[in-house]
């Protein structure tokens, strides 16, 4: 929400949305795949694109931006579709399988349908989830994708490793930026990293878009 206020203020159009079964969106949680999230993305830049309330948007001037679960979604995206501008991202997820096979719940997953989310809690999640995020290799993909990627990782991200960043940089064929952002966690929680994170992908989106 931050970085759509500071885009608006420079007049760059946003629209945001919610994956199946999160926030306003219809679904149950449970029933969530990457493949739906690809799908979601799909529908969101179909509809900007085709729909004629937007017909103040620039459509070779699009830019997708995801973070965590959904940089993954953008990295998919961005290696399927070669109409966009650039791609932004925020500790994406560009290892899925060792995201995931490293959680101390991962054993039991399988059997229990259950994962734990960042406050503790206990949430219904299908294995399917896995089963088919851990076909797609991200790094391979990546070097598919045609247009620049900026990345934005905290250095001290505790849920998706900086590492995964850096490598997929190593993938990346085109123009690519990585800021790391000192002392920053995952969602940049203290004021300063958050405010360092905002002004960066503003001032990005301002120079490529």
């Amino acid at each position: 929400v931050n970085v759509s206020r500071e885009l608006v203020k420079q007049d760059i159009a946003t629209l945001m949305f919610d994956f199946f079964g999160h926030g306003s969106s219809s679904g149950k949680f449970e029933e969530l795949t990457p493949q739906i999230a690809l799908q979601n993305l799909k529908d969101v830049f179909e509809f900007v694109t085709k729909d004629r309330m937007f017909h103040f948007v620039d459509k070779k001037r699009i830019a997708v931006y995801g973070s965590s679960f959904g940089g993954m979604i953008a990295l998919l995206f961005g290696s399927q579709c070669h109409y966009l501008r650039m791609i932004l991202l925020k500790a994406p997820v560009s290892d899925f399988k060792q995201f995931w096979s490293e959680t101390p719940f991962f054993r039991d997953w399988k059997t229990t349908n259950r994962i734990i989310d960042s406050e503790g809690n206990a949430v219904h999640l299908n294995y399917n989830f896995y089963e088919q995020g851990q076909m797609y290799d991200i790094y391979e993909l990546a070097e598919q994708i045609t247009c620049p990627v900026y990345i934005v990782h905290g250095d001290a991200d505790e849920t998706v490793p900086l590492q995964q960043s850096q490598k997929l940089m190593m993938h990346l064929k085109v123009d690519k930026r990585l800021k790391v952002i000192t002392g920053g966690d995952h969602r940049f929680t203290d004021p300063e990293c958050n405010k360092e994170f905002v002004e960066w992908v503003v001032d990005a989106l301002k120079r490529n878009v």
